[in-house]
C-alpha cells in the first residue's frame, strides 16, 4: 500500500492510514482482505468462546444474488448470473465485489441509503435539489463521512452557493426537531423526549437539550443579498420616478410625503414577494440571537424565557463559544475522532446495512453501558473506520470481503 501522509494505525495484521488526504486512492485489495480477515478471526474467536459454530458458506447462486442486492440494490440479470456461475476462477467472488463496489450502481444505492437516513427531500422549493446533488456527488467522489457531516452542520449562506445548508433548510423553523434528529442520526442517542421535559427513560434533562440546541440558536433564515437588492431598487425609485412625480404635482408637501412613502413601501413589498423563495433559502448566523427556554419551563435550574449558552451532552466539554463560531464548534465536536459515539455509530450503521443487524441494535439508541453483541468486533471496526479516514466505500468493501458476508 502506498503511504499517504497521516497517522499509521495498526489493525490486527493490517496497516491503514488515518488522517489521509480526502480524495486518496482506494485501499489496495490486499489491505482490504487482511482487515476483513481480522474481522472474521475476531468473530470466530467470540463464537468459539460461546461454543457456537459459524454458519456455512453459501453456494454461488445465493452469493451472486446477495451481492447484487446488497451492493447495487437490485437482483442480477440472467446473463450476469450465468456469467458468474460459469466462471471457474477461484477468486471470482472477490472480483465480483470489487467490480460492483466501484460501479454507478453502488453510488446510487449508497446515495439512497444516506438520503433516507438524512430525510432528504427534493420537492420543497429549490434547496432540496441542490442538497440532493451535493450529497450524491460527495458520496460518489468518496468524500469522507466526517467531512460530509461537518460541512452540513457548519453550513451557512445560500443554497445556490452552498447546497449543504439544505440540511438545516430541511427543518426550516423547526430548530429543536433538527437538533433531536442530528443527535439521533450522527451520535445514536434518542433525546427527543427532553425537548419538552426531562427524559423519562434516560438521563437527559430539558436544560441539557436546550444547551445542545443553543449551538444552532443563531440561525436566521434570511438573505442579506436579497435585502441589498430590495434596498437598491427602492433607493433607485426614490431618485427617478417621473410618473409618480407628475401625479403628485398638485399635492401639498405633506400629501406628497405620504404618497411617496406608500409608493416606496409598495415597491419594497413587491420586491420582497419576488425574492421570497430566494430569501428563504439562505442561512445567516445572527451573533445577537440566542435560544431561550420555553415560557412553560418548570425546573429550578433556570427561569422561563432565559437565554441559554451552548454546552455538549458528553465527551469533550465546550464552553465560552463565540456566537459567530457556535455551529462550527458544534460540527467540530460531533465529528471529532475523540467523540465517544460518532465513529462507532456510523460504523455500526454500515455494519447493519451490510449484514441486516447492527452489533448494537437499535442502531440509534446507544448508552454508556452498551457493549454490543461482539464487543471486540465493535471496537475494531471503530478503528477501521478511522483508519480508512471515514471513506464509507472502503469501509463497506472490507465488510463485503469478510467470510461473514458469505
Amino acid at each position: 500500500m502506498k503511504c499517504i501522509t497521516g497517522t499509521i494505525l495498526v489493525l490486527g495484521s493490517a496497516t491503514l492510514v488515518a488522517g489521509s488526504a480526502p480524495h486518496a486512492k482506494p485501499l489496495e485489495l490486499q489491505e482490504v482482505l487482511r482487515v476483513a480477515s481480522t474481522i472474521d478471526q475476531l468473530l470466530e474467536k467470540d463464537l468459539d468462546a460461546r461454543k457456537l459454530q459459524p454458519l456455512p458458506i453459501i453456494p454461488d447462486e445465493l452469493f451472486v444474488r446477495r451481492t447484487f442486492l446488497n451492493i447495487v440494490g437490485r437482483i442480477p440479470t440472467a446473463m450476469e448470473t450465468s456469467r458468474f456461475l460459469d466462471d471457474k476462477m477461484p477468486d471470482k467472488r472477490t472480483h465480483l465485489i470489487e467490480r460492483l463496489i466501484s460501479s454507478p450502481g453502488y453510488d446510487s444505492s449508497v446515495f439512497n441509503y444516506f438520503a433516507d437516513l438524512l430525510r432528504l427531500q427534493t420537492t420543497d422549493e429549490q434547496y432540496g435539489l441542490g442538497w440532493h446533488v451535493w450529497l450524491r456527488n460527495s458520496l460518489a467522489s468518496d468524500k469522507p463521512w466526517n467531512r460530509i457531516v461537518h460541512e452540513m452542520l457548519s453550513a451557512e449562506g445560500h443554497a445556490s452557493k452552498n447546497p449543504a445548508v439544505g440540511y438545516y433548510l430541511r427543518d426550516r423553523g423547526m430548530l429543536l426537531d433538527n437538533v433531536s434528529n442530528t443527535v439521533q442520526v450522527f451520535l445514536g442517542h434518542q433525546i427527543g423526549c427532553a425537548q419538552c421535559h426531562d427524559h423519562p427513560f434516560d438521563k437527559w434533562t430539558q436544560m441539557e437539550y436546550y444547551e445542545m440546541a443553543a449551538f444552532s440558536g443563531g440561525i436566521a433564515y434570511r438573505s442579506e443579498e436579497a435585502r441589498t437588492v430590495i434596498s437598491k431598487v427602492t433607493e433607485q425609485a426614490k431618485k427617478n420616478h417621473p410618473r409618480m412625480t407628475r401625479s403628485l404635482k398638485n399635492k401639498n408637501k405633506a400629501e406628497k410625503a405620504k404618497a411617496q412613502k406608500t409608493m416606496y413601501r409598495r415597491i419594497s413589498g413587491d420586491m420582497r414577494y419576488l425574492l421570497r423563495y430566494f430569501n428563504r433559502n439562505e442561512i445567516d448566523e445572527s451573533a445577537k440571537q440566542k435560544l431561550k427556554l420555553p415560557d412553560d419551563y418548570q425546573y429550578e435550574d433556570a427561569d422561563p424565557g432565559e437565554a441559554i449558552e451552548p454546552a455538549t451532552l458528553f465527551g469533550a466539554k465546550v464552553k465560552d463559544v463565540k456566537p459567530e463560531d457556535r455551529r462550527r464548534v458544534f460540527a467540530d465536536w460531533v465529528t471529532s475522532t475523540e467523540n465517544p459515539y460518532f465513529t462507532k455509530v456510523i460504523a455500526n450503521r454500515l455494519w447493519r446495512r451490510t449484514f441486516g443487524h447492527g452489533l448494537v441494535d437499535p442502531v440509534d439508541d446507544w448508552n454508556s453501558k452498551l457493549v454490543g453483541s461482539h464487543p471486540e468486533v465493535l471496537s475494531y471496526i471503530e478503528k477501521v473506520m478511522k483508519g480508512v479516514n471515514y471513506r464509507t466505500r472502503d469501509f463497506e468493501r472490507i465488510l463485503y470481503h469478510t467470510r461473514l458476508f458469505q
